[in-house]
């Protein structure tokens, strides 16, 4: 199969000239790379044109005229794809030379799965590990692994995104499930995951093949075990920023979007898929509609407890103290 990377960059300058050496460095090279730049104001583009002319293989390069933001810029990374299996890359990771390889196997051998994701160490700006993984700091259990290896990677996604972009490969057989992706911030990697696990099996890889780099643009991940204070103050800005107008927008576009490939486009999804769907939909409308009176709010997250929502689509006793406490 042929290989694509889809790459979005945006003032990237000070470390994506590692990140395309690595994709030199790797067993299986790619057989093109795609990079959609979102108007870098800074060296960005003359890192790449200047990689582009010793690549080993071919660079496409998109220069936006105006910013799109990072899901819409990615995109536009995506579409010009013509590979028949298509990564998606960050501008500031290493990719560990096995990583091409590894991944596209999975798929080259298993017609029935679509989209297939690795771990990742979380590494210091320097490269240096905290000892940390990615999933340990999505919290993604050997429950949920155990689930996703069970063919219910679609329940454990609807709970929370585990699946990061940078460590996926899918079969672009499937764009047309999941072209356009809903314009919501920084959603390209949950949407992808998600309405993949909707119409395909999923695949995960329990290895590192992937170095995640954090640093003081890209703190979005944490480079140990939370604390509890920590995760409080979590909790507190996600009850006071979009993070819950966003579900509610992600799920709803979710569930317009399965039912357009089920009825219209006649992808094989599950009444189970579409009713849960419609449930987690539900739920988060539930969450971010709480009365501001907070006597009320036992009442109104009652049925949401009682019938296992909170347990099932959020973090159980910590996002019902999250929805009686902090917004």
């Amino acid at each position: 199969m042929k290989i694509s990377i889809a790459l979005a960059s945006y003032n990237g300058e000070n470390f994506i000239r590692e990140q395309l050496d690595s994709f030199c460095s790797q067993t299986r090279l790619p057989d093109e790379l795609v990079i959609s730049d979102d108007s870098s104001i800074d060296r960005t583009i003359a890192i790449i044109n200047e990689f582009s002319r010793i690549s080993p293989f071919p660079v496409k390069i998109i220069q936006n005229e105006k910013r799109l933001g990072i899901t819409k810029n990615f995109e536009n990374a995506i579409r010009p794809c013509t590979g028949d299996i298509i990564f998606l890359s960050d501008q500031d990771d290493v990719w560990l030379p096995e990583k091409i390889a590894v991944l596209a196997d999975v798929l080259e051998r298993n017609p029935d799965t679509g989209l297939v994701h690795c771990n990742a160490d979380v590494v210091t700006e320097d490269l240096v590990s905290t000892g940390n993984s990615l999933w340990k700091s999505f919290w993604f259990s050997e429950r949920e692994q155990e689930k996703v290896r069970n063919s219910k990677a679609f329940d454990v996604y609807l709970r929370h995104s585990v699946a990061a972009g940078m460590t996926m490969a899918f079969k672009s057989e499937l764009l047309k499930a999941i072209l356009p992706i809903p314009d919501i911030f920084s959603v390209h990697d949950v949407w992808v995951a998600l309405v993949i696990a909707a119409v395909s099996q999923v695949r995960i890889i329990d290895r590192i093949l992937v170095k995640y780099r954090v640093h003081g643009v890209n703190q979005t991940v944490g480079i140990h075990k939370l604390s509890l204070t920590e995760q409080f103050m979590i909790a507190r800005k996600q009850a006071r920023d979009e993070t819950f107008p966003n579900l509610v927008a992600l799920y709803e576009n979710l569930e317009k979007r399965l039912y357009l490939l089920r009825n219209e486009y006649g992808f094989t999804i599950t009444d189970y898929a579409m009713n849960n769907t419609s449930k987690r939909y539900n739920h988060a409308r539930m969450r971010v509609n709480l009365s501001p009176n907070r006597f009320f709010r036992p009442f109104q997250i009652l049925p949401g407890i009682a019938g296992g929502d909170y347990f099932r689509f959020s973090y159980g006793i910590k996002s019902i103290a999250q929805d009686l406490i902090l917004r």
